[in-house]
């Protein structure tokens, strides 16, 4: 019986993958990270492109920025900060930083073409700020940032641990790193269980390197110089409230654009809290001190 259940998964997230990857295959753009997020933010004139947090949210782009403001607030962002931002998605985040936190200045690095194009549009007119269309492998250590912010995409950079050494040495003396983040433990899944997760963080470019979970995430940091302020789970208000606003989403809008899109969500939104369920990710929010 726990064979045929297994199996039965396995058959349903092998699926829910094809169609994942099919999309992408036929997406009239070749990166992974697209616009194809703008299907979430239909109800609102908003671009934004993270999990977000529910706890008190209904609708996608209020639940995003909450996610964005939850990490602003534990940075204490301040008119004084010089802010990084990697991975600044399609710049929402950018305006928050600087319309409601009136941070000094930002620089953006996003190693998407189509997202970068659309951020500098959307941020066209902010003094002081920089959007680059580059790599966090790229980060240039001779800025002195007082803050550091990777927003729920520090997983999908080509290495973490790099990313952290880089973000070290661009920051000032007491400077703070913020990350929304995904651990992972894998110590009580099943090897067929392993191998396809394995499959799913390769499609997801999630490099197999990234696939922390907390000791490891803390030893890193440690390594590489940084003493932790905070390290909590925010997991319960990110994945199955995703998924379920996926589920309605779709329901009331599916007519308003492609149904390969809306594949790729459902099935993202399914595999995440199917993992989550089995206690084999969590989101957690991240802070610590350059030392």
């Amino acid at each position: 019986m726990e064979f045929k259940a297994l199996y039965l998964l396995f058959f349903v997230l092998v699926m829910a993958l094809f169609l994942y990857i099919r999309t992408k295959k036929n997406s009239s753009n070749n990166e992974f990270h697209s616009l194809d997020d703008f299907v979430l933010n239909i109800q609102r004139e908003s671009s934004w492109a993270n999990l977000g947090y529910w706890k008190n949210s209904t609708q996608y782009p209020d639940a995003a920025r909450h996610l964005a403001t939850l990490l602003g607030n534990q940075l204490g962002l301040s008119p004084e900060h010089n802010v990084l931002d990697v991975g600044y998605g399609c710049g929402d985040q950018i305006l928050l930083w600087k319309n409601d936190y009136r941070v000094a200045s930002v620089v953006g690095y996003n190693n998407s073409t189509i997202q970068t194009q659309y951020s500098m549009s959307l941020c066209k007119g902010l003094g002081d700020v920089i959007l680059l269309n580059k790599s966090a492998m790229d980060i240039d250590s001779r800025d002195n940032f007082h803050r550091v912010i990777a927003l729920d995409c520090a997983y999908h950079f080509p290495s973490r641990l790099v990313f952290l050494q880089k973000a070290h040495k661009a920051m000032v003396t007491d400077g703070q790193i913020g990350l929304v983040d995904m651990i992972f433990r894998f110590d009580k899944a099943t090897l067929a269980e392993k191998l396809f997760m394995r499959l799913i963080f390769k499609i997801s470019h999630m490099p197999s390197e990234n696939l922390w979970d907390e000791a490891t995430y803390r030893a890193h940091l440690s390594d590489t110089n940084f003493k932790v302020i905070d390290f909590h789970s925010i997991g319960e208000w990110v994945f199955l409230p995703f998924q379920s606003f996926i589920h309605q989403h779709h329901q009331s809008f599916h007519s308003m654009t492609r149904d390969k899109v809306w594949r790729k969500f459902l099935a993202a939104s399914r595999v995440l809290s199917w993992m989550y369920k089995k206690q084999y990710i969590d989101m957690v929010v991240v802070t610590a001190t350059k030392q």
